[in-house]
Order: C-alpha cells, then structure tokens, then sequence
C-alpha cells in the first residue's frame, strides 16, 4: 500500500500559484544572512513553533509562527504590525529546512501587506548550525 502525502489545506495566493509548490518569495544567502546579522542590516525572522524557537534559533531572530499553514496569515497579519514596523526594512524569514513551507506563508502574508524587502533562508536552522554558525536560546 502506498504512503499518501499529508494532507496540508489547499491555498493558493493572490496570484493564483500554491505556497507549498511556488516559491514567491525571494532567497537569501547563508553568507548574505550572515553579514546582515553582523552588520545589523537585517531583521531576522524564526517562523517555526515557539517552543523550537525557545531552544534554538538565529542571533536576534524575532517570532512569527507559521504553522500551522492555514492560521500563517491570521498570524503574521496580527504580530507584523508590532515586530516590524518598517515596511521597507530587509527582512530575512527562515525554517528549519527547505521542504519546510514555513517562510513562504509568511513571506507572502508580509509581501501584501506592503513590506517591500522580505527574503527567506530557504535552508533554515538546519543548514545554519550544521555550519557552525552561532545559535542562541530562549
């Protein structure tokens, strides 16, 4: 017998393309990430659960979490506004790898709701600390 797929809700975007297959939101580097978390240029964003956010995530990262899928836009409509109060600052959403849709939900909610620079790290938390890269809790 064959394993079915998860059943994850079906949305699709303004532009009609569905968030667990199209990626809409532009990439970001690990290098490019890094610099901007050193150089104070980006805001950094964890959208995994909380509690994985309280034991691991990027330097400085704020929380929008996204997921479950389909209560990503109610969430990121209601914390944005709070955490990000500058629609044109960079803005570098992650995960926890890349088949994880996370960011994408996320990015896409902040992208109509007029934030100009949004970027996801599609790699995530995973490739971060498999590099080596510092890691902070709580």
């Amino acid at each position: 017998m064959a394993q079915q797929e998860p059943a994850y809700p079906k949305v699709t975007d303004l532009d009609g393309t569905d968030p667990m297959t199209t990626d809409a939101v532009p990439h970001i580097s690990r290098t490019d990430l890094l610099q901007g978390i050193q150089n104070k240029t980006v805001t950094v964003v964890d959208t995994l659960p909380v509690d994985m956010h309280v034991r691991q995530h990027l330097p400085g990262s704020l929380s929008i979490v996204g997921f479950p899928y389909e209560e990503a836009t109610a969430r990121t409509g209601e914390a944005a506004p709070k955490l990000l109060p500058d629609k044109s600052a960079k803005i570098a959403l992650y995960c926890i790898n890349v088949p994880c849709r996370n960011s994408e939900y996320v990015g896409r909610q902040l992208i109509r709701l007029g934030y100009k620079n949004v970027y996801k790290y599609a790699e995530g938390i995973q490739d971060w600390a498999r590099n080596g890269l510092p890691t902070e809790k709580g």
